[in-house]
């Protein structure tokens, strides 16, 4: 199996792109605009290649919350499971199948950006992502990659973990072995990866790049719950920081860990009890010890028991 060779080609956000459409990686852009900004980017670079490598290269953790739940996956089954949506973190009109036969996975990029030289570019680019986040997986197996993309050339594999073979063909896919889906990723974590899928899917990316810290701690804490008891390490982890920078970022919008934790208990205790939950199953769920506890704390909170709900 091949180790990663460094390209020598910076990455996407190292080329002095000067407008803000690149500052965020997890932007949504429009088609035009993000094929607009492939264009300035492989002229900025004046290599036929960048855009392959870029996906090579990119860090998976750059993808944000979405890219730490595909890290975090059991498996590589997951992690793609829990990528599905991730190709729209860059640009919109575009997703992914995976098909499967004769002991192989296929998956397939789709895109309706036309046949253009960016959308080549383009597509180079997030098969490059794709394989890339395959290399990721700890495989018990060679996986044997086989890729394809536009302009595809057997030079190409020296950057390519793990491929054994690049077609050059209009569509793009990546097809491995099937039992290659069994393998574990590398920051394998079954309670951080369930707790961030909770959150991508009550949160697509077109909202969750609006929400504050506090909303997305607030919204972290609420997926944690039933879980595991949520804790700042852990959501400061998740949120790629270290505790005091998001003691700092909370402290800057007026609150504090302590609160959001507290009016996330309040809030979800509601939700549950209001849904026809028992006391003792939301008890559970928030992190008492016992329901009596819970009942203390929901008078307070609210001037009644729970069980008048």
């Amino acid at each position: 199996m091949r180790s990663r060779v460094d390209s020598g080609v910076k990455p996407l956000a190292d080329m002095g792109w000067p407008d803000d459409r690149l500052v965020a990686p997890e932007m949504l852009v429009e088609n035009d605009t993000y094929l607009e900004v492939i264009d300035r980017c492989t002229y900025l670079a004046d290599d036929p290649d960048f855009m392959l490598c870029s996906g090579i290269e990119l860090p998976i953790q750059s993808l944000g919350l979405k890219g730490q739940a595909m890290l975090s996956a059991d498996t590589l089954w997951d992690a793609l499971s829990t990528a599905q949506g991730s190709v729209r973190y860059f640009q919109s009109g575009s997703h992914y199948d995976m098909s499967f036969g004769r002991g192989r996975c296929r998956v397939r990029y789709i895109h309706d950006f036309g046949d253009n030289e960016a959308a080549a570019q383009e597509v180079q680019y997030t098969i490059g992502m794709f394989a890339n986040l395959l290399s990721q997986a700890r495989h018990k197996i060679d996986p044997d990659i086989v890729i394809c993309y536009p302009g595809a050339k057997s030079s190409h594999l020296k950057w390519l973990p793990a491929a054994t073979k690049a077609i050059d063909g209009t569509v793009g896919f990546i097809d491995f072995k099937l039992r290659a889906l069994l393998s574990p990723m590398p920051l394998r974590n079954s309670s951080r990866s369930e707790i961030l899928k909770r959150f991508i899917e009550t949160n697509p990316i077109d909202r969750a790049i609006e929400m504050s810290v506090t909303n997305t701690v607030t919204e972290l804490a609420r997926a944690s719950m039933g879980i595991t008891r949520p804790s700042q390490p852990k959501i400061a982890a998740m949120m790629g920081m270290n505790v005091r920078a998001l003691q700092r970022s909370l402290q800057i919008e007026q609150t504090t860990f302590r609160q959001i934790l507290k009016h996330s208990r309040q809030a979800v205790a509601l939700d549950d009890l209001q849904a026809g939950k028992s006391v003792t199953e939301t008890a559970m769920k928030l992190g008492y010890d016992h329901p009596q506890n819970f009942a203390t704390a929901f008078r307070k909170w609210h001037g009644h028991a729970p069980s008048s709900i």
